[in-house]
């Protein structure tokens, strides 16, 4: 959609809108789809600096879209060269936000490519929430990868507010603060918080890139996986999650979290830089992850040593033998 005939170049200089939705929508299903070249240049009217381009935008009332697999602003060689000033926009309307929208998702091939736009990869109007962006790569837009805009129609990057009570797109989801991430070849620990609603769930997802934005902030060009979290009374949640999965080492990690209820997916957090260190199975830290380290760490355990607190809860817990077993299993170099 919105290329010449072998993906390669734009196929009209005036197209604006690759998919549009209007009025009702319900129950619909966006799947398989490269839609890229969708940019309009030079207005006449508005000086040759104008852009306008959307390659999948949402306007209208209903419920029930769900976005997967598709290539949005890269070409038939996956290169990020076609792309729109927003790759998927939802877009107010009188009516009222569609409701239910997934973008993504964590099905095999469920996941979007998103790149090369010139704002935003995924823009969320002020008026829409519940949209659930999960599983994507999203990557080489000249804005934030995800862009929940405020009551104030302000886009960019919008700061987390103490509880989380602001209202915007998406309810304006505060994004995690990482502090480390830490890979050791098959795994990559990463350690932060979450404020946010007291007492919800979230799905924190993990992704890695190449560098962070001029901003500091990321976005997300390799989904790593997920892990759920839990706030407090306070609103407070401190994690520790070993993810099974690798990234080069320089790499920069992103995360971003989504309320497990209402289905609000965050903006993406500040990335922090992927660095090396142990495997978190070696617990003795003879540098191989062995049987005895099972038997040591089990003895840890069972006195009470806080050594044992392996998820960094601040309490040991039988979580953690769950947790180091997972991690003694899932391997190192």
């Amino acid at each position: 959609i919105g290329t010449t005939r072998d993906g390669l170049q734009q196929g009209h200089a005036w197209t604006t809108t690759g998919i549009y939705f209007d009025g009702e929508n319900h129950d619909t299903t966006i799947r398989d789809n490269r839609i890229a070249g969708i940019l309009a240049r030079a207005v006449p009217h508005l000086g040759p600096g104008y852009f306008i381009g959307t390659a999948i935008s949402i306007y209208g009332a209903g419920e029930g879209v769900s976005i997967v697999g598709n290539k949005i602003g890269l070409n038939a060689n996956n290169e990020p060269t076609l792309g729109s000033v927003t790759g998927i926009a939802t877009t107010n309307y009188y009516l009222g936000p569609v409701q239910n929208v997934t973008i993504g998702g964590p099905a095999p091939g469920a996941g979007n490519e998103i790149a090369g736009n010139l704002l935003s990869g995924v823009s969320i109007a002020n008026t829409f929430s519940g949209v659930r962006i999960s599983g994507n790569s999203i990557h080489d837009n000249g804005g934030p990868g995800i862009d929940l805009i405020t009551d104030g129609f302000l886009i960019g990057v919008t700061p987390n507010d103490p509880g989380d009570a602001d209202t915007g797109g998406n309810t304006l989801q505060n994004f995690p603060t990482l502090t480390s991430a830490v890979g050791t070849g098959s795994s990559i620990s990463v350690q932060g918080s979450l404020n946010s609603l007291a007492g919800q769930t979230f799905t924190l997802e993990f992704f890695a890139g190449p560098a962070c934005d001029a901003s500091g902030f990321g976005q997300g060009a390799l989904f790593l996986g997920s892990a759920p979290v839990t706030t407090d009374g306070a609103g407070d949640a401190s994690f520790l999650v070993t993810i099974p999965a690798a990234a080069p080492l320089g790499s920069v990690i992103t995360a971003t979290a989504t309320n497990a209820s209402t289905g609000n997916t965050s903006e993406f957090s500040a990335c922090v830089p992927l660095i090396g260190g142990r495997c978190p199975a070696d617990f003795n830290g003879d540098g191989a992850a062995s049987v005895q380290d099972i038997f040591d760490f089990l003895a840890a355990y069972f006195t009470g040593d806080p050594a044992a607190d392996f998820d960094r809860s601040g309490a040991v817990s039988v979580q953690d033998i769950f947790d180091f077993l997972a991690a003694y299993f899932a391997g190192c170099p």
